[in-house]
């Protein structure tokens, strides 16, 4: 039923002496933007030697493509390996600040293009969004998780080896109660609202506060639009989900982390994220569990940036020390547009400010504090 392949060669099915597969998007938050790695533990006897690559196939179709993450030999001469899938390869760094302005989707072709890794897919929400600058002190895969939450979802290593953007609205698989040994549902989550707040822009699909509010990463580049914080929302505002566990349950050997699941009970349904802790023994025994809650976030409390600002570029110089942030206001009626642009420029050495307003009529207070380490804004 499994084939394990060491560098192309089939390990022996009596040589297993223990096979486990742990596969988590989330430990205690639901957020978008995860991209979790696969992870597998294979014990063999310590006669092979340790792999480049590893292949499994299960019921003669493709599975997991790994590399060893670690290996350690133990005292009764067992070979045991820590596996990985191939999202490991996005942690190391690489500069391709020659390459920007960038879009999501040409960024998303490079980085994987890089590391030898095919993509999936074809086109992905939000994909010609640019960023101007790329900090080369982030990872590839930080990267990854922007692009993947700008795409309303999460990245995954699929079973053939290639790179998924993907949602959580696909097709879920069905499982009935009847094959859990044991089933314990828990809290129904709802997705009530949607918040980006950086600071300087802040995003909403409602101002209610006491809603379960799903916070996007404050440090994503790509989010200077509200048009792009819609595009993101639209995809996971008032997606339900339960939490749940299960043990000693069927398991689905076409499901992996991340996929939806619907676990019915006569005439109820549960639908639910799957992941799971597995071991092998001559078939795939364990559960799937979910347990997450909402993610506090402190919100700022600037009155008037969240309906004022429509969209943010901002500049980095690191040479000459200096950040530029140029914000665009929109107000619309039914006779005309205007449009006012404010540009501030900030020095850390030698602290300047300016503003230039192209609508002179507009009156607008524009206050910036600057503290060691931190600037904040104040639009009344």
């Amino acid at each position: 039923m499994l084939e394990i392949y060491f560098d192309g060669k089939l390990v022996d099915p009596d040589d297993y002496v223990d096979i486990k597969n742990n596969f988590k998007l989330f430990d205690e938050t639901f957020f978008l933007g995860s991209a979790t790695a696969n992870t597998f533990t294979i014990e063999v006897p310590g006669t092979y030697s340790v792999p480049t690559d590893v292949k499994i196939k299960y019921k003669s179709k493709e599975y997991a493509n790994l590399i060893v993450d670690k290996f350690n030999l133990k005292e009764n001469n067992i070979l045991s390996l820590t596996l990985i899938d191939k999202m490991v390869l996005f942690n190391s760094k690489i500069d391709i600040s020659k390459y920007v302005p960038i879009s999501a989707k040409n960024l998303l072709k490079l980085i994987c293009t890089s590391r030898g890794i095919e993509i999936g897919i074809e086109s992905f929400s939000n994909e010609n969004e640019t960023i101007s600058e790329y900090n080369s002190n982030l990872t590839p895969r930080d990267y990854l998780k922007f692009i993947a939450e700008l795409n309303g979802g999460y990245a995954q290593i699929g079973q053939d080896g290639k790179l998924y953007l993907k949602n959580f609205d696909t097709i879920p698989k069905i499982i009935n109660v009847d094959d859990c040994e044991d089933f314990k549902l828990g809290e129904k989550r709802k997705i009530e609202r949607v918040v980006f707040d950086n600071g300087i822009l802040k995003f909403q699909t409602s101002e209610d506060e006491n809603l379960e509010t799903l916070y996007l990463n404050s440090e994503n580049p790509f989010i200077t639009k509200e048009e792009v914080f819609n595009n993101i929302s639209n995809k996971i505002l008032n997606f339900e989900f339960y939490n749940f566990e299960t043990k000693n349950t069927l398991i689905l050997d076409d499901v992996i982390a991340g996929d939806l699941i619907k676990f019915k009970d006569g005439d109820k349904e549960y639908l639910t994220i799957a992941q799971y802790e597995l071991d092998y023994n001559g078939s795939w025994n364990g559960g799937y569990s979910l347990n997450v809650n909402s993610k506090k976030q402190e919100e700022t409390k600037q009155v008037g940036v969240n309906t004022k600002i429509k969209n943010l570029q901002v500049s980095i110089n690191r040479n000459e020390n200096k950040l530029n942030i140029t914000a665009k206001e929109l107000e619309e009626n039914k006779k005309k547009t205007t449009e006012k642009l404010s540009e501030f420029e900030l020095k850390t050495e030698k602290i300047s400010q300016k503003v230039s307003k192209v609508d002179e009529n507009a009156k607008e207070i524009a206050n910036i504090k600057i503290k060691q380490g931190e600037i904040t804004e104040k639009v009344e």
